[in-house]
């Protein structure tokens, strides 16, 4: 694994740019990546970057598991003549100016503009960017020819694909292959649209590796039921029931994601194919990867159809202890971190730790009996955070947390000390909690840009949905950063912490 270091958790739709479409875009990254070297950080963990559901934002809806969100793309780095037509800029200067995300305008601006790239493309390309588009489609040809047919016949039925008409169902060879010619315009229209976002993220790839950042991509535990990999591989992904997470303290009947559940058996049975298949690609995008749902690589809490409670699949403990084992041997065949947040069975957790394999240290959860463990004592085989893109900020958390957490936070953090355990979220206070995340023992430390600024902005809230889940937006031009005094010399402030924390 790499050396000891910190960065930063930022979405990239996220980021904000004087030629943004309304929506971080891979332009954006480019810059963002000056600003993180400038603050001495090493390290940008971002969400999920799959194409997703047009009508859903969650970075975690995804049509499959495998490409890059076209929404991402920086329009302004595209040859076409006219990116935005002129009846379409007072829709987008209403976009860029948004405090939120206003993802269906921004979707219908998005893709009428890069349908006009893409006819420019068609008309004016030569010879060597036409064989590098076609290369890439021969390259990636493993993922790429399903995603581009299942997201044409998605637009064309507008329904999940079980519903198809049997032989689009069921994959038969002629009506694919009549599907494939009628749709011939609607899949290569896709397959260009991911490779100008490939050819965009290796730019950005590029240039992390030159400043010494890691790119830590996101890896999302399962496709959705009505996903490109699900009617592909439907052996693999049991449909008779749908993913969850037990019973907790804030669940009593536990979660219902309405997701498919894996078969891990049948993935055995072929060497973990697909499995293997989607670790390579994302090692091509990713230098390391946060699985999610770790702890769903060992048992998975499935509520099958026509049952009103769920159960562990498999249910016994030793088969669980073994099909995780297997899983993460596939897994870390490339970097990893593991997000092994919540209930995890001592045994999984044991199984991590052995396989040296990184797990979560977030400050606010990491007490036992009441008293919070001291930062410099967590495991170095882990990576410590003041927060996630599920949970308040660290401001919103110590302002309303409970007093007996504020004291025991401050009896058990060294930083802490010092302090009182006052709802008053002070700048000192903030420097010491920055401080001792930072001064942690283990590998890799990461901060949610917004508490580096002790913000309240929050990046989703689990269990609701509205227009203040995955829409939230830096309050600057990435252009104005530098200018504004205040926000420069947190960062100075910041980039010192890390150099003295020896990150």
């Amino acid at each position: 694994m790499y050396s000891r270091r910190s960065g930063v958790l930022m979405p990239l739709f996220s980021l904000r740019t004087k030629a943004d479409g309304g929506v971080g875009d891979f332009g954006a990254a480019l810059l963002f990546l000056d600003t993180l070297a400038k603050a001495k950080q090493r390290m940008w963990m971002l969400l999920p970057l799959l194409p997703t559901v047009p009508n859903d934002p969650s970075p975690y809806s995804t049509l499959g598991a495998f490409g890059l969100n076209p929404l991402f793309i920086d329009i302004s780095a595209l040859p076409a003549a006219l990116p935005h037509s002129h009846a379409a800029l007072p829709l987008l200067e209403e976009a860029k100016t948004s405090p939120h995300i206003l993802y269906a305008q921004v979707y219908k601006l998005k893709e009428a503009a890069l349908h006009r790239a893409w006819l420019y493309f068609c008309s004016h390309a030569g010879v060597e960017e036409k064989t590098a588009f076609s290369l890439f489609c021969q390259q990636q040809a493993s993922w790429l020819e399903d995603l581009a047919l299942f997201t044409a016949l998605a637009l064309e039925q507008k329904k999940p694909w079980w519903k198809w008409r049997a032989p689009l169902a069921t994959r038969q060879s002629p009506a694919l292959a009549e599907a494939r010619s009628r749709l011939w315009a609607q899949r290569h229209f896709f397959m260009w649209k991911q490779w100008v976002a490939h050819v965009q993220w290796a730019k950005i790839k590029a240039k992390a590796e030159t400043l010494g950042i890691l790119l830590c991509g996101d890896e999302p535990f399962i496709v959705a039921h009505n996903s490109c990999d699900a009617w592909v591989h439907p052996e693999l992904f049991l449909r008779n029931g749908n993913l969850g997470a037990p019973p907790d303290d804030f669940s009593s009947e536990g979660q219902d994601w309405g997701l498919p559940y894996f078969d891990f058996e049948v993935q055995q049975a072929t060497g973990y194919a697909w499995m293997r298949e989607r670790g390579r690609y994302a090692s091509l995008l990713f230098h390391l990867k946060r699985v999610d749902h770790a702890v769903g690589y060992f048992r998975q809490w499935v509520r099958l159809d026509n049952m009103a409670h769920g159960q562990f699949i498999p249910p016994e403990e030793d088969k669980q202890a073994r099909f995780g084992r297997q899983n993460f041997e596939v897994l870390s065949e490339g970097k990893i971190i593991a997000e092994d947040l919540g209930v995890i069975p001592h045994f999984a957790r044991h199984c991590l730790e052995e396989m040296g394999i990184l797990g979560y240290r977030v400050m606010r959860w990491a007490r036992y009996d009441g008293c919070y463990q001291n930062p410099h004592h967590y495991p170095e085989a882990s990576i410590v955070t003041t927060g996630t893109h599920d949970t308040e900020s660290l401001k919103t958390f110590w302002q309303t947390c409970q007093h007996w957490e504020r004291q025991a936070m401050v009896s058990g953090i060294p930083e802490l000390h010092h302090h009182s355990a006052a709802p008053e979220f002070s700048p000192a206070l903030h420097g010491a909690l920055i401080q001792a995340a930072l001064n942690a023992q283990s590998r890799y430390c990461t901060f949610p840009w917004f508490d580096i600024f002790a913000q309240e902005t929050r990046i989703n809230t689990p269990g609701t949905v509205g227009i203040h889940n995955w829409t939230c937006k830096m309050e600057h031009n990435i252009e104005e950063l530098e200018g504004d005094e205040n926000i420069r010399k947190t960062l100075e402030w910041f980039g010192m912490l890390t150099q003295a924390a020896g990150r």
